[in-house]
């Protein structure tokens, strides 16, 4: 079954990706032209490590987070509405501070509507 959400009239397929890094990379590959929105986050570190999520290469969407030894977090809201967006045409990088792995999902979709 495909989940769709529907944003400024047109109806959006969403996605979701699991990832697992244990230095800064990339968790959804930007999609030439438009923006990947998030929706709900699941993250869990195996270390106390400090986290941020980031726009491309270089703009932090949020400050540093500071997690403790299998800590982590869930967030959520029902779409239309998003936790934060990149710019068009860039990625989603997750900010790895300390040594440790921080694994989880993520589920976005992409539009190319502000």
């Amino acid at each position: 079954m495909t989940l769709l959400t529907k944003t400024a009239g047109v109806y959006q397929t969403l996605k979701s990706v699991s990832f697992s890094l244990t230095a800064t990379g990339t968790v959804v590959s930007a999609v030439p032209g438009r923006r990947i929105k998030i929706y709900a986050i699941k993250l869990v570190v195996s270390a106390a490590i400090s986290v941020n999520f980031r726009d491309g290469a270089s703009t932090d969407l949020e400050g540093a987070m500071a997690l403790a030894l299998n800590g982590g977090f869930v967030e959520h809201v029902n779409p239309p509405n998003f936790l934060f967006g990149t710019t068009a045409g860039n990625r989603l990088d997750l900010v790895i501070a300390g040594t440790g792995t921080a694994a989880g999902r993520v589920s976005y979709w992409d539009d190319d509507v502000a």
